[in-house]
């Protein structure tokens, strides 16, 4: 997209807010929390297990086994608008997890007057024509607030119902010991990622199955929009049914490439990543690169006959975390792997930016792609 010099210069000084907020990071002390401070694990456990769910895929093996049975509903609360229950169910990958993070967690949020919520005999609840939002958080994103509060609009202003995900390792599946949101593996990110994209898959599979009416939109801010897009391709793979399923990527990449290759690479503990004490950090950062780059979208590719309805995006101008490469790397995978157009518009602005508008230029992101998908029939 051509730019003039009077729109240009906006978004790169919007842009500038990414390096403001990297220069007050380095302010705080060296003693600061750092991601992979441990190593890597053990990357060959984590290649049989992914290599595990890409087997079952090919062969059309892979299922999904998640039903109001399977789920735990948990504690439900309202208000004058909605209802939020929590829910839970056993990770597909809860055997590579630590203990805290073997059960997948989230909010179902609904309108409150959704008089359709009934439960059927067969235990299956009858919300026909539903749309269901799949929120997968943000890297770093350990609580819900922030989703909840835009769930809650979706449900009051236009009666969509959301479901919000907490990942492995975030927030109630935080393990003891970790701080905050800095894991201390490489495969711990890398079961992170899998995990979420199996767990949102499953999700997604249970909502269509619930009426042939619903549909449902992945979601995701950043690393959670590179998750929702994976995420969907994998339940496409498997077989759900792609004509009520849209992606709505919210300034997304086509990997974890923030760690190695951007602003944050201050937040890796490359030390303990060096194979040796002479290796160079540059040969470190593109081992891990490699490493970390085994969750790329293009790795799932759905069938032709089985696409999404609907996929759209944001990407930022002038992003000095997800560079512009990696975010038109990240376009040119979704419609190699889509088999369809993917519309992606550039807003001003930059990384931070964009978390701080969130609220507005998220939701309307999300509107825009959920009419075209309610429009689709």
């Amino acid at each position: 997209e051509k730019m003039n010099v009077l729109q240009l210069l906006p978004s790169a000084v919007l842009g500038l807010v990414d390096y403001a907020f990297v220069l007050l990071n380095r302010l705080v002390p060296s003693s600061k929390p750092k991601f992979f401070s441990q190593g890597r694990g053990d990357l060959a456990a984590y290649q049989a297990r992914y290599q595990q769910s890409m087997d079952e895929l090919e062969k059309g093996s892979y299922q999904f086994s998640l039903t109001d049975k399977t789920i735990d509903w948990g504690k439900t609360t309202t208000d004058s608008n909605t209802r939020v229950q929590e829910g839970r169910f056993l990770s597909p990958l809860a055997d590579h997890l630590p203990q805290e993070a073997r059960t997948s967690k989230f909010l179902l949020v609904e309108p409150r007057n959704d008089d359709a919520s009934t439960t059927n005999s067969d235990g299956n609840s009858d919300k026909d024509g539903r749309v269901y939002i799949l929120m997968l958080p943000a890297t770093g994103e350990m609580g819900v607030s922030l989703r909840l509060k835009m769930a809650r609009q979706f449900a009051t202003e236009h009666g969509i119902c959301s479901v919000i995900l907490t990942a492995p390792y975030y927030g109630e599946r935080k393990p003891k010991g970790q701080s905050l949101f800095f894991l201390g593996l490489v495969t711990g990110i890398l079961f992170q990622a899998q995990g979420i994209v199996e767990e949102a898959a499953a999700l997604s599979a249970f909502f269509l199955n619930q009426s042939p009416h619903n549909k449902v939109c992945f979601t995701g801010f950043s690393f959670g929009a590179a998750m929702a897009s994976v995420a969907c391709n994998f339940a496409l793979k498997a077989g759900t049914d792609g004509s009520r399923m849209g992606c709505a990527l919210y300034v997304g990449s086509a990997g974890p490439c923030v760690l190695v290759d951007g602003v944050l690479v201050s937040g890796v503990a490359w030390k303990s990543l060096q194979n040796d004490p002479q290796e160079s950090q540059e040969t470190t950062r593109q081992n891990l690169f490699a490493e970390l780059n085994q969750t790329q979208l293009d790795s799932i590719v759905p069938p032709k006959e089985n696409q999404a309805a609907v996929i759209q995006g944001y990407s930022m101008k002038h992003d000095h975390f997800i560079k512009a490469k990696y975010a038109r790397e990240y376009e040119q995978q979704i419609q190699a792997t889509s088999h369809a157009a993917y519309q992606v518009e550039w807003m001003p602005g930059g990384h931070v930016f964009a978390a701080l508008a969130r609220p507005t230029l998220h939701k309307k992101l999300l509107l825009q792609t959920i009419s075209k998908l309610v429009a689709k029939g």
